[in-house]
């Protein structure tokens, strides 16, 4: 029986269209129903039960689970998931790159330099998100080459080759009775017009003409069984190859026994495996044995049956079914107990008995209804749509499972990626956040910091002000009173000094600088025991009460250099006395002077035994409360004047009226005053004694004339007795005493105010020194709060390109996470984030 092919055939379910092919077979009516007939009517019953179970397995297109895309086709969703994917590594690329180059211009600014760990974490940042540039690049790279890869395997001349034509809807690879493919053939769409082939270990292009002598069986040139011939092929001429499908066509496997070589050379990225089954025989323990090795190499492959040549059952109608459930039988005993790679049910999609050879010839005969008509048996159209069944199936689950072994691990890579560089970015932030918070905290500090030192300079400078002055009268005070006990006690520091002197010019000069220099030694050890040293410790004592001061003023984060203040722990207050230089107009007058001893003695009686005011007096020396002018005026010229004109009396009046009042003679006062007189006289004119011894005479009587002028010659022996060196050197002294006294009482308040100028001048450098800090610190304080201040607004920009950074991290986190889920895929736990350098990652699929 024949039939004669017009038109394009129907798919299950659709309407029939013009140009369909409508199928006659001889002159029998369609209608009529005849019995050997039934087995193609069951058989077609059978097809749509399976294109049903399709449908529930899958779903309609409009429940689509894969990716969101309900509109397009399977094999349609591979590309745009691909698309999707590459999108993805594209903007976590472009991400990486934003970070690394924000992250350099971050690093060179200077509140990171200043900042170890902020530095160092940068670095580790910069570190992680290098590795994963060129990891993302090897893996973009690598999925997009990605393509769904189905291998066809089976025995020699089961029609493998003619199953890729069929597909392919043209005659592309070589078929044949016998033994027709010799070598591995890779079918796969080229965005070029013209088809090529390029054979192993070369690139030049060959004519795909070729394919007939290189991967012909019965071809001289043909290349070994192992070899892969690639054929690429325009993609515009095949819908399979313009979605990225690859087909590879291979050998009998009953003619290599070396089937791992196979295996691993070809097989291990394939997507879905198919096995061309005779259907005129049975599963072959071949064929059963090279699936046994792929199902122990790949988990669970996926597996379709096609039992071939199928149009051969048309011969024997009777048996159809029940060899239909034979061979359906045996296929899924062997998927499901012996490979254990499905259940029965879902072996029930991937059994299917066709005819590749009518297949390729209607497709081929659509596209151009001038190829020679080929004798159909009956039942062709059953086994055609069978045909496209299994197409549908195959391209469901090609596209299913390639999105998820081809993608998932790719997209899991790129999430924990993401949340590598989230979890990076997002520490950098945090620990940025963790330092402006403590700058600005410090900002806070600094701002009242520089309030209370300006407050505190302000006290301290009245302060030290205040105590600047008092230790300034207190040293006024101090030196005062010591200068006028060493004046007090300068009679007992001249008469500490005894030596024997001639005191003639020569020798009275050495004397007098001695003596000098004795008084000015010990009066200044005097005065450095009993004033320097005490102001000195005072001043020290002051010093260090400001300097403490000074350091509660002064933050403690804040460096001073208050290790070179004018604190000087050996300061002295400086106040030598030159008595040399004070006594220079000191003229001492050393000549005999009848009287001096009597006055002494005189004075000694009345004042009761003092004979400091008296003695000064007996020597012609005024006492210290004269006045300086009255003794220099008196002492320019000693030598010139008497007694009297000296303020000395009389010695001889001055005994002959102490004698008359111890005798009770009256008139002794009035005696007195004219012996004072006439001693007064005498002292100028000798001569005139003797009319002053007549007066006295006329006045008094020859007695008391005799009486005094004896008392006076006794009076004038002794004294010129006792007129000896010693005598000199008691009335040098006393006369140096009495002047170098009043010169003293003279420049007391001016010593005591150069002393006290050196105690200001010395506090005043110590309180100025410090102020001068105080206002230093203070300018620390305005050089840190701007600092401050800068490395906040460095810090929030940096902040805020970390945060931003962060958000994209966390968006292409998102993305990838959506992707999974459209991929029916468990994304990795975050828990679970590693920095290993591996390229693929575990996943569970939640779907088929």
């Amino acid at each position: 029986m024949s039939a004669t092919i017009v038109g394009t055939p129907q798919r299950p379910g659709q309407a029939p269209q013009s140009g369909s092919l409508s199928v006659s077979l001889g002159h029998t009516d369609p209608m009529k129903k005849e019995p050997r007939k039934r087995p193609i009517e069951r058989s077609t019953s059978l097809l749509n039960e399976k294109a049903t179970s399709v449908d529930q397995h899958f779903g309609s297109k409009n429940d689509a689970p894969s990716i969101g895309l309900q509109s397009v086709s399977p094999l349609e969703r591979f590309g745009i998931a691909k698309e999707r994917i590459c999108n993805l590594f594209e903007n976590v690329s472009g991400m990486l790159d934003e970070s690394v180059n924000r992250l350099l211009t971050n690093a060179d600014d200077g509140v990171l330099r200043t900042h170890e760990q902020l530095n160092k974490l940068v670095e580790q940042a910069k570190s992680v998100i290098d590795a994963d540039q060129e990891r993302m690049a090897n893996i973009s790279d690598k999925v997009r080459t990605n393509s769904m890869k189905v291998a066809f395997f089976g025995r020699t001349s089961n029609g493998k080759s003619s199953v890729i034509n069929a597909m392919l809807r043209d005659r592309i690879l070589p078929s044949g009775i016998g033994h027709t493919t010799s070598c591995f053939l890779c079918v796969q769409g080229t965005p070029e017009s013209s088809a090529f082939v390029v054979t192993p270990g070369s690139s030049e292009r060959m004519s795909v003409q070729s394919v007939q002598q290189l991967a012909h069986s019965l071809h001289e040139g043909k290349l070994e069984s192992k070899a892969l011939v690639q054929m690429f092929w325009p993609r515009d001429k095949c819908s399979l190859l313009k979605n990225d499908v690859v087909l590879l066509d291979s050998p009998g496997i009953d003619i290599n026994p070396d089937l791992d070589t196979w295996i691993n050379a070809n097989c291990t990225d394939a997507d879905v495996f198919v096995l061309v089954a005779n259907a005129e025989s049975t599963l072959m323990l071949t064929e059963k044995k090279f699936f046994h090795k792929v199902a122990k190499m790949s988990s669970k492959p996926n597996i379709f049956i096609l039992n071939n040549r199928w149009d051969a059952s048309a011969s024997e109608p009777e048996f159809m079914d029940e060899v239909r459930s034979q061979h359906l039988s045996r296929n899924l005993d062997f998927l499901a107990d012996e490979l254990n790679v499905m259940t029965r049910q879902e072996g029930m999609d991937r059994v299917f008995f066709v005819s590749a050879k009518e297949a390729l010839y209607l497709r081929m005969k659509e596209r151009n209804s001038s190829i020679g008509n080929m004798p159909l048996a009956d039942g062709y159209r059953a086994r055609l749509q069978e045909f496209e069944a299994f197409e549908r199936m195959f391209e469901e689950c090609i596209s299913s499972h390639a999105i998820k072994t081809k993608f998932g691990e790719p997209a899991n890579t790129g999430l924990q990626v993401t949340r590598r560089l989230h979890q990076t970015l997002e520490s950098l932030r945090s620990q940025i956040e963790d330092v402006r918070c403590q700058c600005q905290q410090q900002l806070a500090e600094c701002q009242q910091s520089i309030v209370s030192v300006r407050r505190d300079a302000a006290v301290c400078s009245q302060e030290w002000a205040q105590q600047v002055e008092s230790m300034k009268a207190r040293a006024h005070q101090q030196v005062g009173s010591t200068m006028s006990q060493e004046i007090v006690r300068l009679r007992n520091t001249v008469q500490e000094y005894s030596t024997v002197a001639v005191f003639n010019e020569e020798d009275l000069a050495q004397y007098r600088q001695e003596l000098c220099s004795h008084i000015s030694t010990r009066m200044g050890e005097h005065m450095m025991k009993n004033s320097s040293q005490l102001l000195a410790e005072e001043c020290s004592g002051v010093q260090q009460d400001m300097l403490t001061r000074f350091q509660r003023s002064v933050p403690p984060a804040v460096p001073t250099s208050t290790a070179n203040l004018f604190i000087r722990p050996s300061f002295h207050v400086s106040h030598e006395v030159d008595i040399g230089e004070i006594c220079t107009n000191f003229h001492p007058d050393l000549q005999f002077r009848f009287g001096r001893q009597w006055c002494v003695l005189l004075n000694f009686i009345r004042g009761g035994g003092t004979t400091g005011r008296g003695a000064a007096a007996a020597y012609g020396v005024a006492s210290p409360r004269a006045s300086s002018t009255s003794r220099e005026s008196k002492q320019q010229s000693p030598q010139d004047g008497s007694f009297a004109e000296q303020g000395f009396p009389s010695t001889a009046a001055s005994a002959a009226a102490v004698t008359m009042e111890m005798c009770g003679v009256p008139g002794g006062v009035n005696v007195q005053r004219a012996l004072e007189a006439a001693t007064i006289v005498s002292a100028q004119a000798p001569w005139l004694m003797v009319g002053v011894g007549f007066l006295t005479y006329r006045l008094v009587g020859w007695q008391v004339l005799a009486a005094g002028v004896s008392v006076f010659g006794a009076v004038y022996g002794y004294e010129r007795l006792c007129w000896t060196t010693r005598a000199k050197e008691r009335a040098y002294k006393e006369q140096m005493v009495d002047f170098a006294s009043g010169k003293l009482n003279d420049i007391v308040t001016v010593i005591s105010s150069n002393c006290s100028s050196q105690v200001q001048q010395q506090l005043s450098t110590c309180k100025d020194q410090l102020c001068a800090e105080l206002e230093g610190v203070e300018e620390r304080l305005k050089e840190r709060h701007t600092l401050l201040e800068r490395q906040i607004r460095q810090l929030q920009r940096v902040e805020s390109d970390a945060r931003s950074l962060v958000n994209t991290a966390q968006f292409a986190d998102s993305g990838f996470r959506q992707f999974l889920s459209e991929l029916e895929l468990t994304a990795v736990s975050p828990g679970h984030v590693e920095s290993g350098d591996e390229d693929t990652y575990q996943y569970t699929s939640n779907g088929h």
